[in-house]
């Protein structure tokens, strides 16, 4: 990585701009994805120079691994199940996203040196990332001491659960393996 023109001060500058827009942010770079097939990018790399793809800032679900600043207060950490260079960034974007923070890439021109490769190790990372992810965002129904929630990406699956969900929890109160839901006896 190296610094072309710009500096610390053009940096803090597009900081404290990121924080009057969105003071939610946590994490901003200069390459990232936005949705399929739509990058946000703005790099001198070998794949060219002087790239800049999309209106900057522009929100990601992803930065590329290359530059990423973390805002401090933040607090964020990397999934503890999960190694490797590759797809620190997406993970890093996902903690964030879960915790209620959002993601940029903002107009800071780089040149990174490497194209980036695929190699036997990233595909490897990959799996494990896709592995670890769909596990945690899994649909489940999570008893609370006071209520039984079903949690779903799916929106089919968020209805049904919100309809059911009365009769389900009555149901699993009353199975043989339940616990502690009967009143104690009075004493």
């Amino acid at each position: 990585m190296r610094l072309i023109g710009d500096g610390r001060q053009t940096l803090d500058a597009l900081l404290a701009d990121l924080e009057r827009r969105d003071p939610s942010w946590a994490l901003a770079g200069n390459a990232g994805g936005i949705g399929p097939g739509r990058l946000a990018l703005r790099i001198t790399d070998p794949h060219g120079l002087d790239r800049r793809v999309g209106e900057l800032p522009a929100r990601v679900v992803t930065l590329d691994e290359n530059f990423i600043v973390v805002k401090r207060s933040a607090r964020l950490g990397f999934s503890r199940d999960l190694a490797g260079y590759h797809l620190y960034g997406a993970d890093l974007c996902l903690v964030a996203d879960i915790l209620g923070y959002t993601s940029y890439v903002i107009d800071f021109h780089l040149q990174h040196l490497s194209p980036g490769t695929k190699s036997t190790d990233f595909h490897a990372v990959e799996a494990a990332f896709r592995s670890k992810w769909s596990r945690a965002f899994r649909s489940r129904w999570l008893q609370t001491t006071c209520t039984l929630v079903p949690i779903s990406g799916d929106r089919l699956d968020r209805i049904i659960g919100g309809v059911a969900g009365g009769a389900v929890a009555s149901l699993a109160r009353r199975l043989p393996a339940a616990s502690g839901w009967k009143k104690s006896p009075a004493q």
